[in-house]
């Protein structure tokens, strides 16, 4: 087993799916807390404060939803990439893409898949930004757009050191999993919904 006051919040929201109420955790394993019950609440105590995090569920009395149907069947764009490179490349892009404006639209973030260089840049009131990241390419070079804080989010919640890419053209969704499989204990598939990009 694990203990749960070892994880950072990140390994901790993967891994938890139930979490029993009023609880002193201990040496309790992930896999002990989920037995003991379902109410989604838990108090942690750190140092003198008690910081409490509420997390909330519903179960679903329908079935799942179909998701597999969503994932592309043929792929026609591969790439393997650095997770650390590709996570400050966009880093650095969300300062140009996040206006803090109101009423201003958030421009997107521009991936320009070409040989084995992967174009990122970004333009906005705030400026423009402009990185590349060597990668490995296998198929067609591809323009491609997506909101960088999303990205952001799905290669935060990863652990592999090197992702795979599977893109099939500019509107459809890419597919993000891990490329070191065979290492990591964790396996992972997310796809991103692209934006239509403009000229």
């Amino acid at each position: 087993g694990e203990n749960l006051l070892k994880m950072n919040r990140r390994e901790r929201a993967r891994r938890i799916a139930y979490v029993p109420q009023h609880i002193h955790f201990g040496d309790m394993t992930v896999f002990d807390s989920v037995l003991m019950g379902r109410v989604s609440y838990f108090g942690m105590k750190c140092g003198s404060e008690d910081k409490e995090a509420v997390l909330f569920s519903r179960l679903i009395d329908v079935p799942y939803i179909e998701y597999r149907r969503f994932i592309p069947k043929e792929s026609k764009t591969f790439v393997e990439i650095e997770r650390d490179a590709l996570e400050d490349s966009l880093e650095r892009a969300s300062i140009v893409t996040e206006e803090r404006i109101v009423g201003q639209a958030k421009s997107v973030v521009r991936f320009n898949f070409k040989d084995n260089v992967l174009c990122v840049s970004a333009l906005s009131v705030s400026g423009n930004f402009f990185d590349e990241i060597n990668i490995e390419k296998k198929g067609n070079d591809l323009e491609i757009g997506f909101p960088c804080k999303y990205l952001i989010e799905i290669l935060r919640a990863t652990d592999a050191g090197h992702l795979k890419l599977s893109l099939t053209s500019s509107y459809m969704i890419m597919v993000i999993e891990g490329a070191d499989t065979e290492e990591s204990d964790s396996k992972f598939l997310y796809l991103a919904l692209p934006v239509k990009l403009r000229d």
